[in-house]
């Protein structure tokens, strides 16, 4: 750059190749430099990291839009998240030589959209960190124990009663290889007795069957799709059959008006990702060739900490925090076989003998309807779930004089309720009943 003699002072605009402007001391005259490549390896890079980040950050917020101690909830914690997770991306980036980009996983393509398992920081503080690790073998998260106790969980990792866990996993799509979601779910350790008073810390963590919390705080949410206590310690996934590809656990705590919380980076197995891993080198060419595959994107939960509350109907088990539970809906239209009738009045009357009722309805799942009779022993029976609803068969078949009171779920999470009586009725002239007349 440099002054323009006088015959061009207080001009703008082009000339042979370079730009007339003003300056502070006058009219300067600067080259127009044209950059040979204008998508270098490096702004791509910078592009990539941004992308993944931004995606993780839109499938993480739930979690960590307010996961970082001491940051205003919202878009300031939005913009640490970012920070954070750029600068660890970008100093790991450097550390290695562009040759072994291909072994540093996993990555979103610039056009790209949905969250790839990543070692993303999603929450900062001053709390003690617990660890996670991932099974080389199941692909289940693990939580090392000395003890199946919440006493085992305070004492190995620095805990007090009342702190609130966060497990946050991202797991491959059972319905879509190679598509992740985001699942996450909470243990205060702060177990209750049904009466709602406080349960003794001996109290085991996971319960004797292996598959549950057990003395849960109503404070407690999300599920798990498999939950035991084997040799290390706890080991879950959030869905059933599915691999965690990455995890970590955030502790929080209420001290006075301050929530706290831990350090929490997540942790990546990349035999779970599997053939389904982008490499920082391969999302690179992608971005540059331009081929975009669009991916399903995938409160204040961390705030539950302290000691209070009843005990939880909720142990655990079920479908994850973060899905969209499905509406459970019945027809009171129902098939008995030879006729069908409304039982929206609650008792229907039906000439036997019956040995199938149809029930059709949508997003019934095992254990949604249940049998139960005024006394006695329910009949021998079978209910199959579909599609479509839900089909119970007797073997033997339902004759007269029997009554059967049916019950169902409304959601996944709720206890049977009576939907109606079923009395089973003798055919105008037919005999009487056959064996099996004891309800």
């Amino acid at each position: 750059m440099a002054k323009v003699g006088f015959w061009l002072q207080g001009s703008t605009g082009k000339l042979a190749g370079s730009a007339l402007q003003k300056g502070v001391n006058g009219t300067v005259i600067r080259e127009i430099v044209k950059p040979k490549n204008p998508k270098t390896t490096n702004q791509i890079l910078q592009r990539v990291l941004m992308n993944t980040v931004s995606q993780g950050y839109s499938a993480l917020k739930d979690i960590c839009s307010h996961a970082f101690q001491g940051v205003t909830e919202g878009a300031p914690s939005m913009a640490r998240f970012q920070k954070a997770n750029l600068g660890y991306f970008r100093e790991r980036a450097s550390e290695i030589s562009e040759d072994q980009l291909s072994a540093f996983v996993n990555f979103v393509p610039v056009g790209q959209k949905g969250i790839r398992p990543a070692r993303f920081i999603v929450s900062e503080g001053t709390l003690p960190r617990v660890p996670m690790t991932i099974n080389a073998d199941a692909f289940n998260a693990e939580l090392k124990l000395s003890a199946n106790t919440y006493a085992a969980v305070l004492a190995d990792y620095n805990l007090q009663r009342g702190d609130q866990l966060t497990f946050v996993a991202i797991e491959e799509s059972l319905a879509v290889p190679g598509e992740y979601v985001c699942k996450y779910a909470r243990i205060i350790l702060d177990p209750r007795n049904a009466d709602g008073t406080e349960a003794p810390l001996s109290s085991q963590f996971i319960d004797d069957a292996g598959s549950k919390v057990n003395l849960p705080n109503s404070k407690n949410a999300g599920n798990f799709g498999t939950l035991g206590f084997g040799m290390y310690g706890m080991y879950f996934t959030m869905q059933r059959n599915a691999n965690v590809c990455a995890v970590g656990c955030i502790v929080s705590r209420k001290d006075g008006e301050e929530w706290k919380r831990s350090n929490c980076q997540l942790i990546v197995s990349e035999d779970a990702i599997g053939e389904y891993g982008v490499s920082l080198a391969r999302a690179i060419d992608i971005s540059r060739q331009g081929n975009p595959v669009y991916m399903t994107d995938a409160n204040a939960y961390l705030n539950n900490a302290g000691v209070s509350g009843t005990q939880s109907t909720n142990s655990g088990q079920g479908s994850s925090e973060g899905e969209t539970a499905a509406t459970k809906t019945y027809n009171n239209s129902v098939d008995f076989g030879s006729t069908t009738q409304n039982v929206a009045g609650g008792s229907v009357s039906v000439n036997g003998p019956i040995d199938i009722i149809e029930i059709s309805g949508s997003n019934l799942a095992e254990g949604d309807i249940v049998l139960s009779v005024p006394s006695g022993t329910v009949p021998n029976h079978e209910i199959a779930y579909g599609a479509q609803g839900a089909s119970i068969t007797f073997d033997p078949a339902l004759t007269a004089g029997k009554t059967i009171r049916v019950s169902r779920k409304v959601s996944s999470d709720a206890s049977a309720t009576l939907w109606f009586t079923l009395n089973v009725t003798q055919p105008s002239g037919g005999g009487t009943g056959g064996e099996g007349d004891e309800p």
